[in-house]
């Protein structure tokens, strides 16, 4: 009886909806590393200030002030994640994609093209 109400439309389409909402948040995740190891010359997990030049260009002080909230004077990744998940809480999911599209545009521009996650693994 229970798997009846389970396969009604209304519930399947709630789960639907929830499937949706997971698979786009894992996409959102993967774009974060991607554009952070894109800016990641060095590979070592860190950027400095001249790493976010590729995307930023004159912006990069003040975009790098906002990520190194810890003044260490590196941005790391979790800095980087923190930053683009307040982005999308604040802003919503809409504008973080929009933002990191335009952060892989210019990391193309600059021949450093974003890795899919398959890549990384090879």
């Amino acid at each position: 009886r229970i798997w009846k109400a389970a396969l009604t439309p209304a519930a399947m389409k709630v789960y639907a909806i929830g499937a949706e909402a997971q698979v786009r948040d894992e996409i959102a995740v993967e774009a974060m590393q991607a554009v952070f190891e894109g800016m990641d010359s060095s590979g070592v997990g860190k950027l400095a200030e001249e790493d976010l030049d590729v995307i930023f260009g004159g912006a990069r002080e003040r975009f790098f002030s906002l990520l190194d909230v810890e003044r260490r004077g590196v941005v790391t990744r979790d800095d980087w994640l923190r930053f683009c998940s307040r982005m999308k809480q604040r802003r919503g999911e809409q504008p973080l994609t929009h933002f990191l599209q335009a952060c892989a545009r210019n990391l193309g521009q600059r021949r450093r093209p974003l890795r899919a996650q398959a890549d990384r693994a090879h």
